[in-house]
């Protein structure tokens, strides 16, 4: 457990307006002594803290900042587990664990923005009232007390989320204004500022989640009313060409599942004008990507991109999380039992990619 005293000395002689001289002078010391303690460069005797506890009337644990130092612990193991969790997929034991912080530490920032997003990774839409009244009350108690950007940004971020999600659009709207510009963001800044191998890899960071909010936000658009068969296939192929550009060499692990969602809407978008051979072609790169993606996440290494723009990055399939506890082919196996490819029920080609799809996903559940 790391103890620190500096910052607690400096805030409790702050506190009640004593000079390291009028401290030094109380225990028999030199204010030199003090001032190193304060800055970190060394501890007092361990004789002297009960009277530099009396003299600020705390406890000894206090003065050593021992409580914080503990509840910090308690923050990495809860988030530990958590992590954990999220990466197989089990939400209601994720939302579980935070639930189980949050009654400990009702007052951290940190665990009431994790609660919120774990309640909302249920991803049930719209949400259900008894989650949205939740989420809503974390998040203004949040924006009420918190001073952290990236804390505030988080549950600004789930409350917008939530009330558009629920069609609630002024007050989604009300939060969308809260949100960052484009042009001055923590990532964009950060490539501006940072040099050497530190700033080549903040550029690619950036670049990569340029691109891949490109897509999304493409694919954001076939979700409003009046957007044609021609309009949605172009939304799922841009994010698609958008990860080709960045990996020219083919090396798209870490997109794979991304992929496979934006084949399947490719799919079912032909589907809808029922036609046959676009629609199975479309299920055919699905079903390849999601094995691509099931194989690799289930049995791979962390490994280094090679592509010029991204060779300083690396994916391991280890870390990341999701909302379903099944592998890729579970959740896309789901996709083949959806209304609009009931026309294709008897063809021979799209009952093989089901059957191939789920002899994945049993394999895969076997192993695991």
């Amino acid at each position: 457990m790391e103890i620190c005293l500096k910052h607690t000395l400096r805030s409790l002689r702050q506190q009640k307006n004593v000079t390291q001289e009028a401290l030094a002078q109380h225990l028999g010391i030199t204010s030199q002594s003090v001032g190193k303690w304060e800055r970190g460069e060394g501890y007092p005797d361990i004789t002297l803290l009960p009277a530099i506890a009396a003299y600020f009337d705390v406890t000894i644990d206090d003065l050593l900042d021992v409580g914080t130092a503990r509840k910090e612990e308690k923050f990495k193991a809860y988030q530990a587990e958590a992590d954990i969790l999220a990466h197989e997929g089990r939400v209601e034991e994720k939302i579980a664990v935070w639930e189980r912080a949050y009654h400990e530490f009702p007052n951290d920032c940190r665990i009431m923005k994790n609660l919120m997003g774990a309640i909302h990774s249920r991803g049930i839409y719209p949400t259900p009232d008894a989650d949205a009244k939740r989420i809503y009350a974390l998040g203004e108690k949040i924006l009420e007390t918190s001073t952290d950007q990236k804390i505030r940004e988080g549950a600004i971020y789930t409350l917008c989320q939530v009330h558009s999600r629920r069609h609630e659009k002024d007050e989604a709207l009300k939060y969308a204004e809260m949100g960052g510009s484009l042009h001055s963001t923590r990532e964009d800044l950060r490539s501006d500022v940072l040099e050497g191998e530190e700033g080549i890899k903040a550029c690619q960071e950036y670049l990569t989640e340029l691109l891949r909010t490109a897509g999304w936000t493409a694919i954001e658009m076939i979700t409003k009313d009046g957007v044609t068969t021609e309009e949605t296939v172009a939304a799922y192929q841009l994010g698609i060409d958008l990860f080709r550009l960045l990996h020219p060499d083919g090396c798209l692990l870490g997109h794979a599942w991304s992929i496979a969602m934006a084949y399947s809407g490719i799919a079912s978008a032909y589907a809808k004008v029922q036609d046959t051979e676009k629609t199975l072609e479309a299920l055919e790169q699905c079903v390849a990507w999601s094995i691509q993606d099931t194989e690799y996440t289930s049995n791979g290494e962390p490994v280094r991109y090679q592509s010029p723009l991204v060779n300083r990055l690396t994916f391991d399939p280890r870390s990341g999380s999701k909302n379903y506890t099944g592998n890729t082919c579970d959740c896309f196996l789901e996709h083949f039992s959806w209304v609009c490819f009931d026309f294709l029920r008897e063809d021979a080609r799209f009952l093989a990619l089901q059957n191939r799809m789920r002899e994945y996903a049993e394999e895969a559940n076997r192993n695991n």
